[in-house]
């Protein structure tokens, strides 16, 4: 079957209707109590006993049922979580662009997506999302500050008239870091553990996040599996359906890996432009922008995610031999001087 992104949006629209269950996915058939049984024991925080209760009250047992990443899986059989969605695009489009989105681009936010399908009658944009045990699957107009970014597949083909700036979208790329061929564990460090920080921050983790009701600083590349990459790894196997232990293992590693075939050009930045003020002490996928594009640039600056002294001093450097002012901060004349 040929995956374009006018079927998987008129599969969606074909699905309003479908109940939501955190977990449950279409394409696993009616939803079963082994399967609730499973994610009742591997996800208490999610199954409480007022979840359990409205599961129980709309006889979701023994219907087919769906939750947000469920429903692409159901059309591209390609079982992925949110986060593995965001992972595994090929291009990430600004949420700010979106009326110029393709009909079948993904809408991502962190924890949940949904599927653009084009405007209603009335000219409104729309999105078909299964929202949640309260509302099932239904189309919403869309809110763009709702949403973080739209999603675009390899694997699917769409039908682009209104083609955004190539300079406002974001691309995947390989990991320049050896992957993991033992168990990762917290402490660990070394090369496999930047593997592994590399592909959570493509999992979206490279901004602010929270798991378990903890609230977690964006991810850097530092080498150390610590409490905040332990976080991640968590967050992740749950957006996976994984068994949330925060162990690296097989099973995590596939999840994680990409689809990517081939590298982004040299000389492409693969993340996304920062739009706000970045100075010493700022951490995340917007620092890896910028040591990225420095590095373009000509600069020899490590590529952490981390905007420490010596990110500091490198900025400083290139803000004086480009006449700008020297304050080590990156706001929009030292962005703008970057892409030059």
């Amino acid at each position: 079957m040929s995956l374009t992104g006018r079927l998987l949006a008129k599969f969606v629209t074909s699905k309003i209707g479908t109940p939501y269950v955190y977990g449950a996915k279409g394409t696993d058939g009616p939803f079963t109590a082994s399967k609730y049984n499973w994610l009742v024991a591997n996800y208490p925080k999610v199954f409480t006993v007022s979840y359990k209760k409205k599961i129980a009250d709309k006889q979701l047992i023994g219907k087919v049922c769906t939750d947000c990443s469920g429903l692409i899986s159901w059309y591209t059989e390609k079982v992925y979580g949110s986060a593995q969605l965001y992972s595994k695009a090929y291009a990430r489009l600004p949420i700010s662009d979106y009326e110029k989105f393709a009909i079948g681009t993904v809408l991502y936010r962190q924890g949940h997506v949904g599927v653009y399908i084009g405007k209603n009658s009335k000219g409104q944009h729309v999105v078909v999302e299964a929202k949640g045990i309260d509302y099932g699957t239904v189309a919403s107009i869309v809110n763009p500050n709702k949403w973080t970014c739209g999603l675009t597949f390899d694997w699917i083909d769409y039908d682009i008239y209104n083609p955004i700036e190539p300079k406002k979208i974001s691309y995947r790329a390989k990991n320049p870091f050896p992957a993991p061929t033992k168990l990762l564990k917290f402490g660990a460090s070394g090369d496999t553990v930047k593997w592994l920080q590399y592909e959570l921050i493509e999992a979206g983790y490279g901004v602010k996040f929270s798991y378990d009701s903890v609230a977690y600083d964006p991810l850097v590349i530092s080498g150390n599996l610590d409490k905040n990459t332990l976080g991640a790894v968590k967050a992740f196997q749950s957006s996976s359906k994984l068994v949330v232990d925060g162990i690296v293992g097989p099973k995590t590693i596939g999840a994680l890996q990409s689809n990517v075939d081939k590298d982004i050009p040299a000389g492409k930045n693969t993340y996304p432009e920062p739009n706000v003020l970045l100075k010493q002490g700022s951490k995340g996928i917007y620092v890896l922008w910028l040591q990225t594009q420095l590095s373009i640039k000509g600069y020899s600056v490590p590529i952490t995610g981390l905007f420490d002294a010596e990110t500091t001093a490198i900025v400083r450097k290139f803000q004086k031999d480009n006449k700008l002012e020297v304050d080590a901060k990156v706001g929009p004349l030292t962005r703008k001087a970057l892409l030059k």
